[in-house]
């Protein structure tokens, strides 16, 4: 099947030796990117490097990017980086730098020109005033016969 075609049903003949044989091949839906927030939260007086994780665009998409916070475009603070693919799927990274905020979750949104999808993640805004807390490990989990680096995230505010 041609890559680009429109969701959908299509229909495949197969003619031969007088023989017409009538197939219908679906094609479905591209899968929606994801996006991960690396920390995913942080002091409400703004200032925050958040690594955006994003999985599932295709290799092509590497330009045309942009991403909110709440309504507010804001910048990548790096360049954006990716993984080496083989399948047409990449996973990329960039940095941003939070703004201030109000105290509370806000949605963080990846949007594409052109291709009509969006990948969205919640930060949370913590109260400037909160004392130091641990965030997490990340990653989670990691595979016992690799040796992996685990970063510890540790939000501390004045």
């Amino acid at each position: 099947a041609p890559s680009g075609a429109a969701e959908g049903t299509a229909m495949v003949e197969v003619v031969s030796g007088g023989i017409t044989w009538t197939h219908f091949f679906l094609y479905t839906p591209a899968p929606a990117p994801t996006l991960e927030l690396f920390p995913p939260s942080g002091a409400s007086t703004g200032g925050t490097l958040v690594t955006l994780q994003i999985k599932l665009l295709p290799v092509s998409v590497k330009s045309n990017l942009t991403v909110t916070i709440g309504s507010t475009a804001v910048a990548f603070a790096s360049d954006l980086t990716s993984t080496t693919s083989t399948t047409g799927v990449v996973t990329m990274y960039v940095d941003i730098q939070m703004p201030s905020n109000s105290p509370g979750l806000v949605d963080v949104k990846l949007s594409h020109t052109g291709l009509g999808r969006t990948a969205t993640a919640k930060f949370e805004y913590l109260d400037a005033s909160a004392p130091a807390i641990v965030i997490g490990p990340q990653p989670t989990a990691g595979d016992v016969l690799k040796a992996s680096g685990v970063t510890v995230y540790i939000a501390r505010f004045p």
